[in-house]
Protein backbone atom coordinates (compact mmCIF):
# COMPACT_ATOMS: atom_id res chain seq x y z
CA UNK A 1 0.00 0.00 0.00
CA UNK A 2 1.80 3.27 -1.08
CA UNK A 3 2.09 5.57 1.67
CA UNK A 4 0.25 9.35 2.01
CA UNK A 5 3.49 12.05 1.46
CA UNK A 6 5.74 9.30 -0.36
CA UNK A 7 8.94 9.98 -1.27
CA UNK A 8 12.37 9.95 0.58
CA UNK A 9 11.40 12.54 3.18
CA UNK A 10 8.70 10.44 4.47
CA UNK A 11 8.21 7.54 7.12
CA UNK A 12 5.48 5.25 7.65
CA UNK A 13 3.93 5.53 11.38
CA UNK A 14 2.10 3.21 13.74
CA UNK A 15 -1.79 3.21 12.25
CA UNK A 16 -0.60 4.07 8.52
CA UNK A 17 0.18 7.78 9.41
CA UNK A 18 2.93 8.97 8.03
CA UNK A 19 5.29 11.87 9.77
CA UNK A 20 7.57 14.28 7.49
CA UNK A 21 11.00 13.89 8.15
CA UNK A 22 12.38 17.48 8.26
CA UNK A 23 16.32 18.41 8.24
CA UNK A 24 17.23 20.71 10.94
CA UNK A 25 19.24 22.59 8.30
CA UNK A 26 16.53 22.40 6.02
CA UNK A 27 14.81 25.45 8.26
CA UNK A 28 18.61 27.31 8.96
CA UNK A 29 17.93 30.38 6.67
CA UNK A 30 21.59 31.62 6.02
CA UNK A 31 24.25 33.38 7.94
CA UNK A 32 21.71 35.34 9.57
CA UNK A 33 19.79 33.14 11.31
CA UNK A 34 21.27 30.87 14.39
CA UNK A 35 22.82 27.81 12.73
CA UNK A 36 21.37 24.97 14.71
CA UNK A 37 23.75 23.64 17.76
CA UNK A 38 23.37 19.63 16.97
CA UNK A 39 21.48 17.27 15.06
CA UNK A 40 20.71 13.89 16.28
CA UNK A 41 22.45 10.62 15.06
CA UNK A 42 20.47 11.03 11.66
CA UNK A 43 20.69 14.25 10.36
CA UNK A 44 17.41 15.44 11.91
CA UNK A 45 14.71 14.75 13.78
CA UNK A 46 10.76 14.38 13.86
CA UNK A 47 9.60 17.28 13.50
CA UNK A 48 9.93 19.65 16.08
CA UNK A 49 10.05 19.48 19.60
CA UNK A 50 7.11 20.83 21.48
CA UNK A 51 7.96 22.42 25.28
CA UNK A 52 6.04 22.97 27.74
CA UNK A 53 4.83 26.76 27.43
CA UNK A 54 5.72 27.39 31.42
CA UNK A 55 9.25 26.41 30.68
CA UNK A 56 11.73 28.87 30.11
CA UNK A 57 14.90 29.34 28.63
CA UNK A 58 17.33 27.93 31.14
CA UNK A 59 15.08 26.22 33.76
CA UNK A 60 14.85 22.87 34.09
CA UNK A 61 18.28 22.16 32.14
CA UNK A 62 16.90 24.43 28.66
CA UNK A 63 19.23 25.74 26.43
CA UNK A 64 18.69 28.99 26.48
CA UNK A 65 21.43 31.51 27.02
CA UNK A 66 22.99 31.49 30.42
CA UNK A 67 24.49 34.91 31.78
CA UNK A 68 28.22 34.67 32.49
CA UNK A 69 28.41 36.63 35.42
CA UNK A 70 26.49 34.22 37.17
CA UNK A 71 28.24 31.13 35.71
CA UNK A 72 31.72 32.33 36.86
CA UNK A 73 30.44 33.38 40.17
CA UNK A 74 29.18 29.66 40.42
CA UNK A 75 32.55 28.42 39.35
CA UNK A 76 34.40 30.37 42.13
CA UNK A 77 31.80 29.49 44.79
CA UNK A 78 33.02 25.60 44.19
CA UNK A 79 36.86 26.68 43.84
CA UNK A 80 36.03 28.31 47.36
CA UNK A 81 34.45 25.26 48.81
CA UNK A 82 37.29 23.21 47.41
CA UNK A 83 40.01 25.06 48.96
CA UNK A 84 38.28 25.53 52.17
CA UNK A 85 38.03 21.93 52.59
CA UNK A 86 41.74 21.56 51.80
CA UNK A 87 42.88 24.24 54.40
CA UNK A 88 40.12 21.91 56.77
CA UNK A 89 41.75 18.93 56.25
CA UNK A 90 45.28 19.85 56.44
CA UNK A 91 44.37 21.54 59.93
CA UNK A 92 42.58 18.40 60.85
CA UNK A 93 45.47 16.57 60.22
CA UNK A 94 47.91 18.74 62.30
CA UNK A 95 44.93 18.30 65.05
CA UNK A 96 44.80 14.96 64.38
CA UNK A 97 42.56 14.08 62.13
CA UNK A 98 43.09 11.97 59.01
CA UNK A 99 45.99 12.66 57.27
CA UNK A 100 45.13 11.02 53.60
CA UNK A 101 41.83 10.69 51.57
CA UNK A 102 40.02 6.84 52.58
CA UNK A 103 36.37 5.70 51.84
CA UNK A 104 36.07 4.56 55.16
CA UNK A 105 37.92 4.82 58.79
CA UNK A 106 39.82 7.35 57.89
CA UNK A 107 39.80 8.74 61.33
CA UNK A 108 40.16 5.34 62.75
CA UNK A 109 43.29 4.82 60.88
CA UNK A 110 45.12 8.31 60.90
CA UNK A 111 46.80 7.47 64.06
CA UNK A 112 48.62 4.56 62.51
CA UNK A 113 49.33 6.67 58.97
CA UNK A 114 51.10 8.90 61.62
CA UNK A 115 52.90 6.76 63.70
CA UNK A 116 54.03 4.97 60.11
CA UNK A 117 54.99 8.75 58.72
CA UNK A 118 57.14 9.41 61.98
CA UNK A 119 59.57 5.81 61.87
CA UNK A 120 59.81 6.20 58.18
CA UNK A 121 61.58 10.35 58.56
CA UNK A 122 63.83 9.03 61.49
CA UNK A 123 65.77 7.27 58.14
CA UNK A 124 66.73 7.88 55.35
CA UNK A 125 64.81 5.54 53.60
CA UNK A 126 63.17 2.28 54.57
CA UNK A 127 61.50 -0.66 52.59
CA UNK A 128 58.12 -2.75 53.00
CA UNK A 129 59.91 -5.28 54.35
CA UNK A 130 61.15 -2.87 57.71
CA UNK A 131 57.98 -1.19 58.31
CA UNK A 132 56.06 -4.92 58.15
CA UNK A 133 58.02 -6.07 61.10
CA UNK A 134 58.09 -3.27 63.08
CA UNK A 135 54.37 -2.74 62.79
CA UNK A 136 53.52 -6.47 62.83
CA UNK A 137 51.32 -6.46 59.52
CA UNK A 138 52.08 -8.33 56.39
CA UNK A 139 54.33 -6.51 53.31
CA UNK A 140 50.54 -6.20 51.15
CA UNK A 141 48.87 -4.08 54.05
CA UNK A 142 52.31 -2.03 54.75
CA UNK A 143 52.06 -1.41 50.28
CA UNK A 144 48.46 -0.20 50.58
CA UNK A 145 49.30 2.27 53.18
CA UNK A 146 52.49 3.23 51.43
CA UNK A 147 50.05 3.63 48.02
CA UNK A 148 48.16 6.31 49.79
CA UNK A 149 50.98 7.99 51.08
CA UNK A 150 52.62 8.55 47.71
CA UNK A 151 49.25 9.43 46.24
CA UNK A 152 49.04 12.10 48.80
CA UNK A 153 52.55 13.25 47.91
CA UNK A 154 54.07 12.27 51.34
CA UNK A 155 56.19 10.02 50.39
CA UNK A 156 58.40 9.18 47.42
CA UNK A 157 59.62 6.28 46.33
CA UNK A 158 62.64 5.12 44.26
CA UNK A 159 64.00 1.65 42.79
CA UNK A 160 66.87 1.35 41.08
CA UNK A 161 66.58 -1.41 38.93
CA UNK A 162 63.33 -4.07 38.29
CA UNK A 163 65.26 -6.72 40.62
CA UNK A 164 65.92 -4.40 43.73
CA UNK A 165 63.47 -3.31 46.65
CA UNK A 166 61.47 -0.15 46.44
CA UNK A 167 62.65 2.30 49.17
CA UNK A 168 60.47 5.10 50.48
CA UNK A 169 61.25 8.47 52.05
CA UNK A 170 59.47 11.66 53.24
CA UNK A 171 58.92 14.26 51.29
CA UNK A 172 59.16 17.70 52.31
CA UNK A 173 55.04 17.96 52.39
CA UNK A 174 55.35 14.70 54.54
CA UNK A 175 57.66 16.43 56.79
CA UNK A 176 55.82 19.26 57.06
CA UNK A 177 52.73 16.80 57.59
CA UNK A 178 54.44 15.80 60.73
CA UNK A 179 55.64 19.49 61.50
CA UNK A 180 59.31 18.55 61.41
CA UNK A 181 62.08 20.36 59.37
CA UNK A 182 62.30 20.13 56.09
CA UNK A 183 65.42 17.96 54.54
CA UNK A 184 66.48 17.39 50.80
CA UNK A 185 65.46 14.21 49.60
CA UNK A 186 68.36 11.89 50.16
CA UNK A 187 70.85 9.69 47.79
CA UNK A 188 69.26 6.25 47.76
CA UNK A 189 72.69 4.75 46.16
CA UNK A 190 74.55 5.91 48.72
CA UNK A 191 75.54 3.04 51.64
CA UNK A 192 71.81 1.47 50.99
CA UNK A 193 73.08 -1.87 52.52
CA UNK A 194 74.34 -0.51 55.59
CA UNK A 195 71.58 1.94 56.04
CA UNK A 196 68.73 -1.12 55.45
CA UNK A 197 70.56 -2.94 57.92
CA UNK A 198 70.14 -0.19 60.48
CA UNK A 199 66.36 0.30 59.82
CA UNK A 200 65.94 -3.59 60.20
CA UNK A 201 67.59 -4.09 63.42
CA UNK A 202 65.72 -1.22 64.81
CA UNK A 203 62.36 -2.32 63.80
CA UNK A 204 63.54 -5.80 65.90
CA UNK A 205 64.32 -4.03 68.50
CA UNK A 206 61.55 -1.94 68.50
CA UNK A 207 58.77 -4.60 67.20
CA UNK A 208 56.01 -4.83 69.59
CA UNK A 209 56.06 -1.12 70.90
CA UNK A 210 52.98 0.85 70.74
CA UNK A 211 53.07 3.67 67.64
CA UNK A 212 55.39 6.27 68.45
CA UNK A 213 57.61 4.90 71.23
CA UNK A 214 60.93 5.20 70.53
CA UNK A 215 63.27 2.29 72.03
CA UNK A 216 66.32 3.30 70.29
CA UNK A 217 67.93 6.06 68.81
CA UNK A 218 69.07 7.07 65.46
CA UNK A 219 72.56 8.88 64.57
CA UNK A 220 69.99 11.51 63.10
CA UNK A 221 68.41 11.62 66.08
CA UNK A 222 71.45 11.48 68.04
CA UNK A 223 72.59 14.84 66.69
CA UNK A 224 69.48 16.89 67.06
CA UNK A 225 69.23 15.70 70.76
CA UNK A 226 72.63 17.40 71.31
CA UNK A 227 72.02 20.22 69.77
CA UNK A 228 69.15 20.60 71.41
CA UNK A 229 70.46 19.96 75.05
CA UNK A 230 74.26 21.54 74.80
CA UNK A 231 75.35 19.73 78.09
CA UNK A 232 74.14 16.52 77.28
CA UNK A 233 76.45 14.89 75.13
CA UNK A 234 75.51 12.06 72.54
CA UNK A 235 78.81 11.89 70.71
CA UNK A 236 82.37 10.97 71.90
CA UNK A 237 85.47 12.98 70.81
CA UNK A 238 87.69 11.23 68.33
CA UNK A 239 91.62 12.42 67.87
CA UNK A 240 92.69 12.09 64.40
CA UNK A 241 96.11 13.18 62.97
CA UNK A 242 94.34 15.70 61.35
CA UNK A 243 92.75 16.96 64.88
CA UNK A 244 90.15 16.16 67.01
CA UNK A 245 86.64 15.37 65.00
CA UNK A 246 83.11 14.46 67.10
CA UNK A 247 81.55 10.55 66.21
CA UNK A 248 78.18 10.01 66.66
CA UNK A 249 77.13 5.85 66.61
CA UNK A 250 75.21 4.40 64.38
CA UNK A 251 72.74 3.50 67.23
CA UNK A 252 71.85 4.13 70.67
CA UNK A 253 70.16 1.57 73.08
CA UNK A 254 69.14 3.01 76.18
CA UNK A 255 67.32 2.04 79.39
CA UNK A 256 66.94 4.32 82.14
CA UNK A 257 70.61 5.98 82.53
CA UNK A 258 72.05 3.38 80.87
CA UNK A 259 73.42 4.38 77.05
CA UNK A 260 74.83 1.51 74.94
CA UNK A 261 76.52 2.53 71.44
CA UNK A 262 75.78 0.13 68.63
CA UNK A 263 78.21 0.19 65.55
CA UNK A 264 77.46 -1.54 62.57
CA UNK A 265 80.62 -1.83 60.14
CA UNK A 266 79.96 -3.38 56.84
CA UNK A 267 83.49 -2.24 55.81
CA UNK A 268 87.08 -2.34 56.53
CA UNK A 269 88.48 0.86 57.82
CA UNK A 270 92.25 1.14 58.32
CA UNK A 271 94.02 0.40 61.65
CA UNK A 272 94.71 3.79 62.32
CA UNK A 273 91.40 4.97 62.29
CA UNK A 274 89.66 2.01 64.37
CA UNK A 275 92.54 2.89 66.92
CA UNK A 276 91.38 6.69 67.38
CA UNK A 277 87.72 5.45 67.51
CA UNK A 278 88.53 2.54 70.12
CA UNK A 279 90.31 4.87 72.18
CA UNK A 280 87.80 7.52 71.92
CA UNK A 281 85.19 5.42 73.10
CA UNK A 282 87.16 3.71 75.77
CA UNK A 283 87.52 6.71 78.08
CA UNK A 284 84.07 8.55 77.25
CA UNK A 285 81.66 8.99 80.23
CA UNK A 286 78.36 9.14 77.00
CA UNK A 287 78.23 5.50 76.76
CA UNK A 288 78.34 2.67 79.51
CA UNK A 289 78.79 -0.25 76.83
CA UNK A 290 79.58 0.14 72.99
CA UNK A 291 78.39 -3.14 70.70
CA UNK A 292 80.39 -3.54 67.84
CA UNK A 293 78.56 -5.42 65.48
CA UNK A 294 80.93 -6.58 61.97
CA UNK A 295 80.04 -8.65 58.90
CA UNK A 296 83.56 -9.75 58.35
CA UNK A 297 85.27 -12.48 60.06
CA UNK A 298 88.79 -11.12 59.58
CA UNK A 299 87.74 -7.50 60.98
CA UNK A 300 85.82 -9.15 63.99
CA UNK A 301 89.09 -10.71 65.11
CA UNK A 302 91.84 -7.69 64.55
CA UNK A 303 89.21 -5.32 66.39
CA UNK A 304 88.86 -8.09 69.62
CA UNK A 305 92.65 -7.70 69.10
CA UNK A 306 92.60 -4.01 69.21
CA UNK A 307 90.82 -3.70 72.22
CA UNK A 308 92.92 -5.77 74.00
CA UNK A 309 96.00 -4.41 73.32
CA UNK A 310 94.72 -0.72 73.98
CA UNK A 311 97.06 1.01 76.29
CA UNK A 312 95.62 2.14 79.47
CA UNK A 313 96.10 5.44 81.02
CA UNK A 314 96.55 5.77 84.54
CA UNK A 315 95.38 9.17 85.26
CA UNK A 316 92.53 8.57 83.31
CA UNK A 317 91.85 5.00 85.77
CA UNK A 318 91.52 7.52 88.39
CA UNK A 319 88.80 9.40 87.34
CA UNK A 320 87.04 7.79 84.33
CA UNK A 321 85.81 4.12 84.18
CA UNK A 322 86.53 2.24 81.01
CA UNK A 323 83.61 1.80 78.48
CA UNK A 324 83.27 -1.74 78.02
CA UNK A 325 83.71 -2.85 74.21
CA UNK A 326 81.83 -6.27 72.63
CA UNK A 327 82.22 -7.41 69.16
CA UNK A 328 80.03 -10.02 67.73
CA UNK A 329 80.10 -11.36 64.28
CA UNK A 330 76.90 -10.02 62.72
CA UNK A 331 75.03 -10.00 58.90
CA UNK A 332 71.69 -8.57 57.90
CA UNK A 333 69.29 -11.80 58.70
CA UNK A 334 70.56 -12.38 62.48
CA UNK A 335 68.63 -9.35 63.15
CA UNK A 336 66.67 -11.39 65.89
CA UNK A 337 69.85 -12.64 67.53
CA UNK A 338 71.11 -9.12 68.05
CA UNK A 339 67.59 -7.93 69.43
CA UNK A 340 67.59 -11.20 71.89
CA UNK A 341 71.48 -9.65 73.07
CA UNK A 342 70.05 -6.36 73.57
CA UNK A 343 67.30 -7.52 75.68
CA UNK A 344 69.51 -9.55 78.15
CA UNK A 345 71.65 -6.25 78.11
CA UNK A 346 68.53 -4.19 79.24
CA UNK A 347 67.71 -6.53 81.61
CA UNK A 348 70.90 -7.14 83.45
CA UNK A 349 70.93 -3.22 83.68
CA UNK A 350 67.24 -3.26 84.88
Amino acid sequence: MASRGGGPDARQGAGGRAYAFVSAFDRWHGDGAARPASMGSSGGHLGPTPRPPHVNDGEFGGSGPVDLEEQEAGRAAVSSVVGGQEVERKAAAVRGGPVVDRARRAWSEAERDRAMLWWISRFRFVTARELSVRFGVTEQRVNARVRRFLRAGLVAEHRPHNNASRVVFLTRRGHAQLGGSQRRPPRTDVQRRHELALVMLVARLERGAPPGVRRVMTERECRRAERRDVPQRWSIDVTYRTGMQKRWPDLVQCYGEHRRAIEVEFAVKHTARLEAILEGYRYSDTFDEVLWLVESPSLCHRLERMIERLPPIEWLNRHLRPTEMDVFSYAPGRESAIAALVAGWVNQSG
